[in-house]
């Protein structure tokens, strides 16, 4: 059975009753463009693991630069060969949305790619029952 792989760039988060999410370690290592009121409500995306390694790199060596360039904090919730990986995108609502189509686009090229388009389409936005939150975009 794999183990699952932790990115140590990213800003670890916890659930805390179901609803809100706290930053957990040192606060001077949060970006000065990302405010506490973006955790209450991430977006949320499930995708193959394989997926995940292939846009962010091996051990998620490109999400620094991502989460630099497009003002968010992306956090890589499960990564297990065997299932889904569920990534949390927090950061203002329009940038939310910007970097889920990126994903969504991605996991696209990358299907293509390797010839395994499934049918279940591009990158899926779920919020299970236990969701911190529920996404109303415009």
């Amino acid at each position: 059975m794999a183990t699952s792989k932790k990115f140590h760039t990213l800003v670890e988060v916890q659930q805390k009753g179901g609803k809100f999410f706290e930053v957990l370690g040192d606060p001077t290592e949060v970006p000065s463009w990302f405010h506490s009121q973006y955790l209450k409500c991430p977006r949320v995306v499930y995708l193959e693991a394989w997926l995940v390694e292939a846009m962010f790199g091996p051990d998620g060596e490109k999400i620094p630069h991502v989460e630099c360039v497009t003002h968010t904090v992306l956090h890589v919730n499960r990564w297990n060969p065997e299932s889904d990986a569920k990534i949390l995108i927090f950061g203002r609502p329009n940038f939310q949305l910007d970097v889920f189509e990126m994903i969504r686009h991605l996991a696209n090229y990358f299907r293509l790619r390797r010839g395994v388009l499934s049918t279940r389409g591009p990158g899926r936005e779920d919020h299970p029952p236990q969701s911190p939150s529920t996404w109303e975009g415009p």
